[in-house]
């Protein structure tokens, strides 16, 4: 029997670290569709610029960042 991979869309635990810079977690730019932290621009309603951030694991939600 296969593993089942979970998979969801969207941008999630979304945490601002400036004015217009978000720390968010986006799977479906992952491959595999893992969780997967990127650095984003917010700029009015549109999300862009997306880098994707490192280390980058499971424990995404407790992993540190410095924004350079």
């Amino acid at each position: 029997m296969g593993m089942t991979r979970k998979y969801w869309k969207g941008l999630e635990d979304i945490r601002f670290i400036s004015a217009n810079a978000i720390l968010v977690t986006v799977p479906e730019c992952n491959p595999g569709g893992m969780a997967c932290i990127f650095r984003a621009i917010i700029d009015g309603s549109n999300v862009h610029s997306f880098v994707q951030c490192s280390p980058n694991i499971v424990e995404k939600n407790w992993m540190p960042y410095f924004d350079k």
